[in-house]
């Protein structure tokens, strides 16, 4: 989207590597407000008060949402905690509880000393955006691929050539 010529996307990771910016889309269109998320508190506030909207966008906060609360603690009790947070958020919605559940099990593979920079590469967001990047996976010969989240179709896996 395009606000005074600048090119937004609903959200992103900010300049410095690991804040996560949200346009709150509970001022649009009187109003254009960028919000900054620090915290899984942050993201669960941004999904339960509505600020972010729609399914993608809440996949996209409730991974962004594990990879904040990596940075503060990034132990197993500290990924269960803000799993069953961001969880309470919107229980019914299916793209949250399979980010949640993605960002889980890649997770729970990665020792504690790795898992931030895990998290922020297992939540990136890809163009087309009915498309979530959920996780990268080594294939044989060091090729790259990329597990897809097709947001019209939850559930299902795509893998892709990255």
């Amino acid at each position: 989207m395009k606000v005074n010529g600048v090119e937004y996307r609903t959200i992103w990771v900010d300049d410095d590597g690991w804040r996560i910016k949200i346009i709150d889309q509970t001022r649009l269109p009187h109003e254009f407000n960028v919000i900054t998320l620090t915290t899984a508190d942050d993201a669960a506030r941004a999904i339960s008060t509505m600020m972010v909207r729609g399914a993608p966008l809440i996949g996209a906060t409730t991974a962004y949402g594990i990879c904040l609360a990596m940075r503060h603690d990034a132990s197993d009790t500290a990924l269960d905690q803000a799993y069953k947070l961001l969880k309470h958020t919107r229980p019914t919605a299916v793209n949250l509880q399979w980010a949640l559940n993605a960002m889980r099990q890649a997770l729970k593979k990665v020792e504690e000393t790795h898992r931030v920079d895990a998290a922020y590469a297992h939540s990136e967001i890809r163009l087309p955006p009915a498309i979530l990047v959920i996780g990268n996976e080594n294939l044989e010969g060091g090729q790259l691929a990329q597990i897809l989240l097709c947001i019209r179709c939850p559930g299902k896996i795509y893998r892709g050539q990255g």
